[in-house]
């Protein structure tokens, strides 16, 4: 019977058919998928923590490989060294959480770049991201 079965199966009607119902159901989609990857980045901070190393900002976070090599190993988790996100923290989570990374905002993690670490005058940096932020109205 299984075996009749599957030579029925048209991957073409069933691609079609998955297409359909993606169409049908794209906002749920995407919201499913936004509450995921929000569940994803969210676990990670939780193990890691949720302010820079560095600095002691607690909004724009990332996690950071502690001792650089950041882009080849993103290219072999990903595929790609560019990207990063929710594709890399699933990678931590199901790596359970390993030694060697560490929560820097955006602008110390791009400081530190390739380099042992941020290069950020922290006074100098901390006053401009006030000023703006007065002017943003955030």
């Amino acid at each position: 019977y299984k075996a009749s079965k599957r030579a029925r199966y048209d991957p073409e009607q069933g691609s079609e058919r998955n297409r359909r119902y993606r169409e049908a159901n794209r906002e749920q989609l995407d919201e499913t998928n936004r509450q995921y990857r929000d569940d994803v980045r969210t676990r990670v901070f939780d193990h890691y923590g949720r302010v820079c190393a560095c600095c002691g900002a607690t909004e724009n976070l990332t996690l950071d490989h502690v001792n650089g090599g950041g882009t080849q190993h993103r290219a072999e988790v990903t595929g790609h060294p560019k990207v990063a996100g929710w594709v890399f923290y699933r990678w931590v989570v199901k790596n359970g959480f390993p030694d060697g990374f560490q929560v820097l905002c955006f602008p110390c993690n791009q400081s530190k770049g390739t380099r042992e670490r941020c290069r950020l005058n922290h006074d100098e940096y901390r006053v401009c991201h006030l000023r703006s932020r007065k002017h943003s109205g955030a």
